[in-house]
């Protein structure tokens, strides 16, 4: 251990990976404002704040930074020029944030709900719990009927195949 004043090298370096940690995690949050720029939500709330929701619960609940950024650019699948907005989030974050912010992307939209969130929880345990605190966010807000049977059927359709559903989630949707 080489000691530097007060602090040794291990504490030098994980100041230095705090910092990292922090600014790429402000460059997702600074992306996620210029994606969803203009946009609102059914409460008329600005659309940033919901993957705002979605990373600090992400954050608080212990993922690591990748996980965090993927939680801001959860929601790019309606972003008019998608395919640069996947290189940039790969040039940028890197391919873990990438993997899982494709997995989250419902692209194409005809993919059955149920496939498209079994394979998120097949592949990524992380993306599976963003896609978790999104719908717990959503089912926050006044949800049209169309949604939350969507919601419903696929937390169902997840416990059928030995998927752990959020209990939180399942009393929203009145599962349990």
């Amino acid at each position: 251990m080489v000691i530097y004043g007060r602090k040794t090298e291990e504490q030098i370096k994980g100041q230095k990976e705090d910092k990292k940690r922090m600014l790429k995690e402000k460059q997702a949050e600074k992306l996620a404002e210029f994606i969803h720029c203009g946009q609102k939500r059914r409460n008329g709330e600005d659309f940033v704040e919901h993957p705002r929701r979605v990373a600090n619960a992400i954050k608080e609940l212990g993922y690591g930074v990748d996980a965090v950024c993927a939680s801001w650019l959860h929601d790019v699948e309606d972003f008019q020029f998608l395919g640069e907005m996947f290189r940039i989030i790969d040039n940028v974050f890197g391919y873990r944030t990438f993997g899982m912010v494709l997995l989250l992307t419902h692209v194409p939209k005809d993919t059955p709900y149920n496939d498209y969130i079994y394979n998120i929880a097949e592949i990524s345990k992380d993306a599976m719990a963003i896609k978790w605190q999104d719908m717990v966010d959503n089912t926050n807000d006044n949800i049209p009927k169309r949604q939350w049977d969507k919601y419903r059927s696929a937390c169902l359709f997840l416990q059928s195949k030995d998927v752990e559903v959020p209990d939180l989630l399942m009393k929203r949707l009145k599962i349990i």
